[in-house]
């Protein structure tokens, strides 16, 4: 009897070390994960770039460092240094992204930067289908969102012969979100003066609004023109 307690008590003491040292490792496990982003973020874009290429990209943890990883791939693969990129490395790096951001989706199926980053990707891939559908769960998962609602417009006005009815339509409504707000007309006052094109999409819209927003759009274009 007395053998029996002391071999429990000590099968006790070995399950929780046991458990303590799964907790450890597991531990351990997501921590490297949700390291991961801040390590392939560091360093020259050159460097950023090098890492998405050849490292494994796994999915962070944490909405954060869902957050952080979008941040690196649409650093490392947007800009001028990306025309000089030689097609397959940039094809390597980009699958590997555009990988990350399907996990994200999946984890996270509301993250509007991650089906953004997603479109962005296809579309710079030549893969218009796929670049439309992406845009467009963006757009419908943060249509609200007036930061992402900016690059979303950025990115629809570059592509805009490529996006199909659904995606138009949308991205209607981002500009009307932009038009109704100061920060918003100026993160799309250059292209109203530069775009023709542009210039009727917008008008057209803003015509639909409120008068006072109207009247706040005009005012607000005017002055950001004047100081371009």
């Amino acid at each position: 009897m007395v053998i029996t307690k002391v071999l429990s008590r000590h099968l006790g003491h070995l399950t929780l070390l046991a458990i303590a040292l799964v907790l450890i490792v597991s531990g351990g496990g997501l921590a490297r994960l949700e390291a991961a982003p801040y390590f392939w973020g560091a360093g020259s874009g050159n460097d950023r770039f090098e890492r998405l290429r050849t490292d494994e990209v796994a999915l962070p943890v944490s909405i954060h460092g869902m957050r952080v990883a979008t941040d690196v791939c649409l650093g490392a693969l947007s800009g001028l240094r990306v025309t000089l990129r030689k097609p397959e490395p940039l094809a390597q790096a980009r699958e590997r992204c555009l990988s990350l951001m399907t996990d994200i989706v999946a984890a996270m199926p509301t993250d509007s930067y991650a089906w953004y980053a997603g479109a962005f990707l296809y579309f710079q891939a030549g893969d218009i289908d796929a670049a439309n559908r992406w845009l467009a769960m963006s757009q419908r998962t943060g249509p609200t969102e007036q930061w992402i609602a900016e690059v979303r417009v950025a990115l629809a006005e570059e592509n805009f012969e490529r996006l199909d009815d659904v995606t138009r339509a949308l991205h209607l409504s981002d500009l009307g979100l932009l038009a109704a707000s100061q920060r918003g007309v100026a993160s799309i006052a250059l292209r109203y003066v530069n775009d023709e094109a542009f210039r009727e999409r917008i008008t057209a819209v803003v015509e639909t609004l409120d008068p006072a927003i109207q009247q706040r759009f005009v005012q607000n274009v005017r002055t950001v023109a004047a100081a371009l």
